[in-house]
Parts: C-alpha cells; structure tokens; sequence
C-alpha cells in the first residue's frame, strides 16, 4: 500500500459515491488506474464493506440501544 492507496481510501471514506474520475483526480491517477486500485483492495480485504450510515430519526428509529450478554 503506497501513499495513492490512501489517499483513495481517505477519500472513500469521505464520502464512497465520490465520482470515479473525481477520485482519480484527487488521487492524482487515471480512471483505469484508480479503478484496478480499488478492486484489488476490495480483493484483498482491505476494503470489507461500503455501507450507508442512516439518520435514526428520519427513519423513526431514536433509540439506539447496545447490549451485551454473557452467559455462564
């Protein structure tokens, strides 16, 4: 991992519907050359998941609750 993967994966995690060609940009690549970057962090695991962080409120959820168990 070189310094233009984290770059791309600073800006991911920025916001992951960022233009590809807008992402090559900030990066300083070509499209083609961000894309193949992207996937071969996808297949190594280095990115796991692009996930979409929800507003409880506007989704009648205000309540977030956390719960641990232990069981003997």
């Amino acid at each position: 991992m070189d310094s233009i993967d984290k770059s791309i994966l600073t800006q991911l995690q920025k916001d992951v519907t960022i233009p590809l060609s807008e992402l090559a940009t900030r990066a300083g690549i070509s499209k083609t050359a961000c894309w193949n970057r992207i996937r071969k962090m996808e297949e190594e695991n280095i990115i796991k998941e692009k996930v979409a962080i929800l507003n409880n409120s506007k989704i009648n959820l205000p309540i977030v609750i956390f719960l641990s168990l232990t069981v003997y």
